[in-house]
């Protein structure tokens, strides 16, 4: 991928009119968050961790980078496609920009001892950038809203409401990013 291609991507990621998350590849990615490097780690949840990535020709600007769990897999991906498809133009999380979804076969081992060949499947979305971490980090700051302990909501609450009133399988705290106005 030469400077043009990635400069032109990275407009498209920026760019406001863009209609629909767009596909990006899995080296442009590793090159925005230095490889997936602790140092840009956000955050860790259960299905997988989320990276800053800097662009490169737009210095100032960040997104987020959620990296799931590589997986070993025979047939598709409903989690992940269920997740990803979820998330587009959704009103109460973060703006979903692109994603990565590359397969590469590889032997592996069965616990029965048997050899086979499997996709070795990395899945990955991007995300607008939201400073102030996920949701979860901020739900102590509602223990001012009701006096009684048990009557504050907690994250499971949350995320109900949003599922119930959107159609979302968002799955817990870390998967809603906090904007500034927090």
């Amino acid at each position: 991928m030469d400077s043009r291609e990635i400069l032109e991507l990275e407009n498209k990621l920026l760019d406001p009119t863009t209609e629909e998350p767009i596909s990006l590849p899995l080296h442009f990615l590793r090159s925005i968050t230095n490889d997936f490097s602790n140092e840009q780690e956000l955050g860790r949840g259960g299905y997988g961790v989320v990276y800053k990535g800097r662009l490169l020709y737009h210095g100032d600007s960040f997104i987020a980078v959620k990296k799931f769990h590589d997986s070993h897999v025979v047939n598709g991906d409903e989690q992940f496609q269920k997740v990803a498809t979820s998330l587009i133009k959704h009103p109460n999380v973060t703006q979903l920009l692109g994603y990565c979804s590359e397969s590469k076969g590889e032997m592996i081992k069965l616990p029965n001892g048997k050899y086979v060949i499997a996709d070795k499947q990395t899945r990955i979305l991007c995300f607008e950038y939201m400073c102030n971490e996920g949701l979860d980090k901020h739900l102590s700051a509602l223990e001012c809203v009701h006096p009684e302990k048990e009557k504050r909501p907690n994250v499971s609450n949350i995320i109900e409401i949003l599922n119930a009133a959107e159609g979302s399988c968002v799955q817990n705290g870390e998967d809603l990013l906090v904007d500034h106005q927090l």
